[in-house]
Formats: structure tokens, sequence, C-alpha cells
């Protein structure tokens, strides 16, 4: 039995076409992977803090000198988000592109959780293992214009971002799933798009195993 963790970085409200394609997605993979258990963090509910001084004094102590009580209420901050990401088996992140990036809640929770000695470690002079690794992650993503192809494709950092940081950490992309150009067209249209990521992300859910075993079903 795997555990899929959802980290979902929009604020609603569940008419959402991006909450729309998520929503699909975890109800196929529940379908396909009934014995998994599906675990959804809602950042927006669930509130997540920048990082402070004190959040990176607890950082730099921890596992080698005491904290003093501010530093580990804040270490406290950092592990109840980083405990349940190194306990998934599988990963689920549902992220609009804003502004070109990510949701700043979500660069936030990841500030939190990439953490070495727990999600990666250094192994030399600019050399890194991430901790993660045999995890797979799929995205889902919304944006209003056409990104995928150039001259827009270079001011693309949402999915780019999401792919480099969880690879950083080990964890690697089996599926993306993006419905784009939905402020460029008729609402028809954006249903259709809709429509078509919702269909995308029901057969990435039907496959999303981790990644040697998606490359053995191939």
């Amino acid at each position: 039995m795997a555990t899929l963790l959802h980290l979902n970085a929009h604020p609603g409200p569940t008419r959402s076409a991006t909450l729309r394609i998520a929503d699909a997605f975890v109800a196929r993979y529940r379908e396909t992977h009934p014995a998994d258990t599906v675990t959804t963090l809602d950042l927006y509910r669930e509130g997540v803090p920048y990082l402070t001084a004190t959040h990176l004094s607890a950082m730099a102590k921890q596992g080698r000198t005491a904290l003093n009580e501010a530093e580990t209420a804040a270490w406290a901050e950092i592990d109840a988000r980083l405990t349940p990401l190194c306990a998934a088996d599988k990963y689920l992140v549902t992220a609009p592109m804003w502004n070109f990036g990510v949701p700043a809640i979500l660069k936030a929770y990841i500030d939190l959780v990439v953490q070495a000695g727990y999600t990666f470690r250094f192994t030399g002079p600019g050399a890194s293992l991430g901790l993660l690794a045999g995890r797979p992650l799929a995205i889902v993503s919304t944006r209003g214009g056409n990104y995928d192809v150039p001259p827009l494709s270079r001011y693309e950092m949402c999915v780019r971002y999401l792919e480099h940081i969880f690879g950083f950490m080990g964890v690697e992309v089996t599926a993306v799933i993006i419905a784009e150009g939905m402020a460029l067209v008729a609402p028809h249209e954006r249903e259709e798009i809709v429509q078509e990521a919702i269909i995308h992300a029901e057969r990435a859910a039907e496959r999303f195993d981790a990644p040697q075993q998606l490359r053995r079903a191939a």
C-alpha cells in the first residue's frame, strides 16, 4: 500500500478549472489504486509560514547544538511539513501559473521542506544527492496564455521550477497535465480545454506508479 500526497496550492473556489482537473486525477487514482492512501495538504487552508531568521537559525543548529524555545517552535513548523513529505511514496502538485511562476504559498512550502539531511544531502563541492529518489510526481497546472512555444515559453517558470526543485530532491516527474490558453478563447472553447486536460489527468492517474514500474509497463 502506497501513500499519495496531494499538495494543493490553489485557493479555490471549487469551480476552478485547476481544481476540477486535479479532482479528476485523484478520483481516478482512488478507483485504480484502491489499496493506496490519498492525503491532501491544502496549503491555503492549512497555512504555511514564510522562512524567518528564527527558522534559519533552527535549521543551522538542528542536530548540532541545542535550540532555544523560539527555534524549537520554528523547527516544529518545518517538521510538520517535512515529515509527511518524506513519508509519502508519490506526489501530486496542483499549482496554477501566476505571473509566470508558482503561487507564493507553494514557494514558502518548498523553502521549508528542501532540507539538507532530509530531502537531499551534499556529496561534495557543487554536488548533491536527492533523498526522495524513486518517487513519482504528477503536476497539474493551468495558465491563461500559450507557453509551450516561443516567445512565451521562456517565461514559463511554474512547471519548470517544480520539475527542477523536486528533481533536486530525487523525485521524478512522470506526468504533467496542463490546461493552457484559457484566457484566449471563448467560454465553450475553454471548457473543451478543461475536458481534454481531465481526460489526460485520468489516464495519468491510472498509470501513476513508481518510475521504475512505469518504465517496465511502457
